[in-house]
């Protein structure tokens, strides 16, 4: 603000002087000097931006390998119990068998100590035929054991087999909650980055040539950044040494203010 009275009192001085040309000189040097000032203040804020940026595009990457890591996670999952369902089905057509086997021994066995009062062409009390010939046949304790044995051992296959099931079934919805968690983290992220874009695009018009586009590709953001900071250091010494010049041509223009102003003084 205190450049910009300066300025405008040097205009009006010069312009009562009737020297138009010396104050466009001024006002051109001091445009000069405030467009390259702007322009290191613009890479300032760019390298901020480019900076957001680079972090968004890594965490953009994390997040789609985290989606990647689901999705297969998810494949397993599904593989898994497509492999289990046959194996369930297997075990309980097993278990069927032996329970059956079991119910069936068990009734022969509870039944044996009736046999003994079995007598040929005499009708069984039970079933009323008059042929027996089981009636000699024993169960083992030990067939009935072994068989308990299998039912149980089955019993617990199924079970576990059932349980790891429905594990699946809920790592299953997790993950596929977490999936939609992380699309919609991914589509925020990439609504910043064009933002960010969008941005970066606004603040480089005008200024092309000096400013570099912003890079479509992720590698080349580190040169892109170097490029950037070379472009603010050489705009920060030139409108260093533009501001020098203006201010040497003000004091300049104001100490002949002075003189001429003794001078007329002095011929009065």
């Amino acid at each position: 603000q205190h450049q910009q009275d300066a300025l405008q009192t040097i205009k009006q001085r010069l312009q009562q002087e009737g020297d138009v040309q010396e104050w466009q000189t001024l006002q051109q040097l001091y445009n000069r000097w405030q467009e390259v000032q702007g322009i290191a203040e613009r890479c300032v804020h760019l390298k901020g931006v480019a900076e957001q940026a680079v972090q968004g595009n890594r965490q953009r990457t994390e997040l789609l390998q985290r989606q990647q890591q689901f999705r297969q996670s998810l494949q397993q999952i599904a593989h898994r119990r497509q492999s289990l369902l046959p194996e369930l089905e297997t075990l309980q057509a097993q278990w069927q068998e032996v329970n059956q086997t079991l119910k069936q021994a068990q009734l022969h066995s509870q039944l044996q100590d009736y046999r003994v009062y079995l007598s040929e062409d005499e009708p069984c009390p039970l079933c009323g035929s008059v042929h027996h010939p089981y009636r000699h046949e024993t169960i083992s304790d030990s067939l009935l054991l072994q068989l308990e044995r299998q039912q149980l051992f089955l019993q617990q296959q199924m079970e576990r087999s059932q349980v790891e099931n429905a594990q699946l079934q809920e790592a299953e919805q997790q993950t596929i909650l977490a999936e939609k968690e992380l699309v919609r983290q991914l589509t925020h992220l990439d609504n910043a980055l064009r933002a960010l874009e969008k941005q970066w695009q606004s603040m480089r018009q005008d200024h092309t040539v000096l400013i570099p586009a912003w890079p479509g590709d992720e590698s080349l953001w580190l040169p892109l950044l170097t490029q950037l900071a070379q472009v603010q250091h050489q705009q920060t010494l030139q409108a260093g040494e533009l501001h020098q010049q203006y201010e040497r041509n003000r004091a300049q223009f104001e100490r002949q203010q002075q003189l001429l102003q003794q001078q007329e003084q002095l011929t009065q």
